[in-house]
């Protein structure tokens, strides 16, 4: 996985829209979705509270790095995606959220439970047009 977008493509196709905002500084952020009425926390932002079932859910830009809570290592995966690759679920204990998100490492690299990574972007798969699909991604800290 890259980890920025290069300049000629100039409308990236996202394989979750809206899921990326970028900080002042220009590193990527994950945006996630927090109820108003209840506060549940949650990625990607959905129309409805899974708590509450509010409609209020306003954006949320979680930090640049999170921790590992646990991993997997996906040998037959999505159809278009090259395998095999490592799937995290990272907390961002700041804004009360976990991300699932491909790990991107070392081959071979793989990380450690309660281990510190950092939000970035890659290519997941190609689009039917052949184009590239990007998406949030971790890297270790």
């Amino acid at each position: 996985m890259s980890h920025v977008i290069p300049d000629s493509i100039e409308r990236p196709v996202w394989a979750i829209p809206g899921s990326i905002a970028y900080a002042p500084d220009g590193s990527p952020r994950v945006m996630a979705g927090v109820c108003r009425h209840c506060g549940q926390s949650v990625f990607p932002p959905p129309k409805v509270c899974p708590a509450c079932w509010e409609e209020t859910i306003d954006k949320i830009e979680v930090p640049s790095t999170g921790t590992v809570y646990t991993y997997s290592v996906v040998h037959s995966g999505r159809a278009g995606w090259k395998t095999p690759y490592v799937l995290a679920f990272v907390d961002f204990k700041e804004r009360n959220v976990r991300v699932a998100g491909i790990v991107q490492g070392p081959e071979g690299w793989r990380p450690e439970l309660d281990s510190t990574v950092r939000v970035g972007i890659g290519i997941v798969c190609n689009d039917a047009n052949g184009e590239p699909v990007y998406a949030h991604c971790f890297l270790p800290e």
